[in-house]
């Protein structure tokens, strides 16, 4: 449980990159497995700490994914936009620890020549952070699939999209906030 006064809330903003070894699948009509290239991702949260060594809480993020087909000279691209739900746990209890946990989300593909495709992601993720009482930074490796459908085309977009976030985020209580308390 959380001691009487402990900092309940979490907000924080992430940019980062989507390393180009990432895989991609590009379903019916292109049936091509093209080379994913770095890429940035940009990501906000907020969690509430539900014990001293877990928080839990919704996310959104957007990555700018760029892809090319070997033999050919052109770089393609598609955005894609993922609100979901992310999980952290902590080891040890101290300023400097090692946060682990993992994400379940729901992602949007848009771009120019295809339909929207819609799936679902899920992943793990894992690095250093420090606390500094209200504000912290983390360093967090991600890797996680997503799949991803439509009725039109591509039908299908398979996604392996591992990331490097650097995540900055500020603790807080409500009350505090809104001057309650």
């Amino acid at each position: 449980m959380l001691a009487q006064g402990q900092l309940k809330n979490v907000f924080g903003l992430s940019i980062g990159i989507t390393p180009g070894i990432a895989d991609l699948y590009l379903g019916n009509p292109l049936d091509i497995w093209p080379s994913h290239n770095t890429g940035p991702v940009y990501h906000i949260f907020y969690s509430v700490q539900i014990t001293e060594t877990f928080r839990i809480g919704p996310y959104y993020e957007y990555e700018q994914a760029r892809y090319s087909e070997s033999g050919s000279e052109g770089v393609y691209g598609f955005d894609r936009y993922s609100p979901g739900i992310n999980w952290l746990g902590q080891v040890p209890r101290s300023a400097l620890h090692v946060e682990f946990g993992g994400y379940l989300g729901y992602g949007l593909l848009k771009a120019r020549n295809w339909d929207r495709l819609k799936g679902f992601e899920y992943g793990l993720m894992a690095g250093p952070a420090l606390d500094l009482k209200r504000f912290g930074a983390a360093i967090h490796i991600e890797t996680g699939h997503g799949r991803y459908k439509s009725s039109g085309s591509p039908s299908s977009v398979l996604l392996f999209n591992p990331k490097i976030l650097l995540k900055v985020y500020y603790k807080f209580n409500w009350s505090d906030i809104l001057g309650k308390g």
